[in-house]
């Protein structure tokens, strides 16, 4: 099956052109000094403490209308002048069929007193919207644009009234890519009534357009293992009483979703409430929310993977999530050959195990208890076991001096050893992007490791010393100028650290956040987006602070990155040209003591000290 990236719209997020006239159009029933031509009705709905003004049909503060004027009798309201197509009557769907019948580009449709049935989030490249529908039978429309509207969220449930501007998308049925004059007449309302029963449909893939949009529930059974849609989102085929074996027919989740709930072939359960969709002849069920899945029955949960995390703890993963309340913290349901499991914590489908330390190298074999149940009340396999390589100690590291100024680009970057053990599956990053991983490196607590950028380089690498594996003097600087003998020196082949604003980091073998640190030099220039993305990352495991101990408003972006990151990537620059020597009294951005408060408060420019600890610093 094609997997190439789709839409369940089927269209691109909407233009700046559509944005505003959504954003003309609809800016101002919901704020209490709307501008001109936003209506509210007569039995429309206002924000509490708001009415709608009958002589310019806008929501204002209470007590604030003038006493002049009246309601004109009817709706919709204003007439339109010429248009496009004429005002439909009363029917709830007319004016969705009128806007699905009309050619794609500039329109003026009125929808009346319609439904809101579903809120869509916005999922991967699609746009975030809602569906309206009138009748139990349809016809049904989706607006591809944002559910919030100066201050108010559209909800499932709400009766509203507007004009559709613009229809467009890539195949029927189109969709409105622009909305104006919106009324929310009520809220609160019941959908269920229009949710229609599909399990027996003969035709939900030869006759898609007939359903397109409209709620509906089905009991559906995977026949098909999911795959990425090229969206981030996961499809599988599957089966309803009366069509099987089509592969045209899918239901389709977000990855933590499906992560979540471990669908997988054999798995049936109801969908209820969802609209439903199409990408060219396929017939869609998207589901956004584990409310939107009933009667989940699937095969017995069982044990994905089992991985050492450290010589004392194993993580297991499920194919579910499991009931926190079946999982005893005491670890007496997970039974390991020849160790001992003393406690298990869980986290979704992920198990972390402590025990008495591991031989490294030795296999074992780690079993469930079946007392050990999914979300969905499955007992684990009796017959489910994993095994795994026992791990030595895992090292922590943090990052603890660089300068990223050494002409030619012989730039240098300095690991502070915490705890000791193998730095195996260690990656270094810089802006979120990886620059070195290290392999099987044994290292003790207050070990320095170096790294040397442009390592190919006869200046940055006299005497091309190889990497450091065995002791911190292997290579010594006598024979390799660059090397420093108190240190394990790693020559990478990448040219220099970077010198305008960015991140530093340290991850372990799980790619969880051993370090990091945001840098900024004098330059007048920002920081990279991959950087800003990275301290968002970093502040949200905890890792990056404002020196108060907070995170800003709005987090570590533009500026707010560069007030809060270490200074001095571009101080003290020197050429080692002529000799390593030259880098003797020039100063670095290091750490100025043994704390780590994750933030620039950690550290200062100094006199370098490659290869020792910093000015401030003592043994752990």
């Amino acid at each position: 099956m094609n997997t190439a990236r789709r839409s369940l719209t089927g269209i691109p997020r909407p233009g700046i052109a559509s944005l505003g006239i959504l954003l003309g159009a609809l800016s101002g029933c919901f704020n209490p000094t709307p501008p001109a031509n936003v209506l509210c009705a007569p039995d429309g709905w206002c924000p509490s403490g708001q009415t709608c003004d009958p002589n310019r049909w806008q929501c204002v503060p209470d007590g604030q209308i003038p006493d002049a004027g009246g309601w004109i009798d009817g709706w919709p309201w204003p007439p339109p002048p010429d248009s496009y197509y004429p005002w439909p009557d009363a029917g709830l769907g007319e004016g969705i069929a009128a806007a699905l019948a009309a050619p794609w580009g500039p329109v003026y449709i009125p929808i009346n007193q319609v439904l809101v049935t579903y809120v869509k989030a916005p999922l991967g490249f699609e746009p975030e919207g809602f569906f309206v529908q009138g009748d139990l039978y349809g016809p049904a429309m989706f607006v591809g644009m944002s559910p919030r509207f100066a201050g108010v969220q559209l909800a499932a449930g709400d009766r509203v009234s507007f004009r559709v501007y613009e229809m467009g998308g890539l195949y029927e049925p189109s969709i409105a890519l622009a909305v104006g004059e919106l009324v929310v007449h009520s809220r609160g309302n019941d959908v269920s009534a229009l949710v229609m029963d599909v399990s027996t449909a003969f035709d939900l893939t030869s006759d898609t357009r007939s359903y397109v949009a409209e709620m509906v529930r089905a009991d559906l059974l995977v026949q098909g293992d999911f795959y990425d849609d090229g969206n981030g989102l996961r499809i599988a085929q599957v089966a309803t009483e009366t069509i099987s074996g089509d592969w045209a027919l899918v239901v389709r989740l977000p990855l933590p979703l499906l992560q979540q709930v471990g669908l997988e072939i054999g798995c049936s359960f109801r969908v209820d409430g969802v609209p439903l969709w199409r990408y060219w002849s396929e017939a869609i069920f998207p589901v956004q929310n584990l409310s939107e899945l009933h009667d989940v029955s699937c095969p017995q949960p069982q044990i994905r993977t089992a991985t050492a995390d450290t010589n004392t703890s194993v993580q297991l993963e499920l194919s579910r999530n499991l009931d926190p309340a079946t999982v005893q913290a005491d670890g007496s349901q997970f039974t390991i050959d020849d160790l001992q499991v003393t406690a298990a914590a869980l986290d979704g489908r992920f198990v972390t195990l402590t025990t008495t330390p591991q031989t490294p190298g030795q296999f074992y074999t780690v079993e469930v208890a079946t007392g050990v149940r999914d979300i969905f009340g499955a007992s684990v396999t009796s017959s489910s076991t994993s095994t795994f390589e026992g791990a030595a100690p895992r090292a922590r590291v943090r990052i603890n001096e660089l300068k990223a100024n050494i002409a030619p680009s012989c730039d240098l970057l300095e690991l502070r050893v915490t705890e000791g053990g193998t730095l195996d599956d260690v990656t270094i990053t810089e802006h979120g992007e990886a620059i070195y991983t290290f392999g099987n490196l044994q290292v003790a607590t207050n070990d320095i490791v170096v790294i040397h950028f442009n390592g190919f380089s006869t200046q940055c690498n006299p005497g091309r010393s190889p990497n450091e594996t065995q002791a911190a003097s292997q290579h010594p600087r006598v024979v390799f100028g660059a090397n420093f003998d108190t240190a394990y020196d790693i020559y990478l082949p990448a040219v220099g650290l970077e010198t305008t604003p960015h991140t530093i980091g340290a991850r372990d073998h799980l790619s969880r956040l051993l370090d990091i640190v945001l840098v900024v030099g004098s330059l007048a220039f920002g920081p990279d987006e991959d950087s800003q993305e990275d301290a968002a990352s970093a502040a949200e495991a905890g890792e990056w602070r404002a020196q108060n101990g907070s995170v800003p408003p709005g987090g570590f972006w533009g500026d707010s990155f560069s007030t809060h990151a270490a200074a001095g990537l571009d101080v003290g620059p020197v050429s080692i040209v002529t000799g390593w020597s030259a880098l003797d009294g020039q100063p670095s951005v290091q750490r100025s003591s043994n704390a780590d408060s994750n933030h620039k408060g950690d550290w200062t420019t100094a006199p370098h000290s490659f290869g020792l600890l910093n000015a401030g610093q003592s043994p752990l």
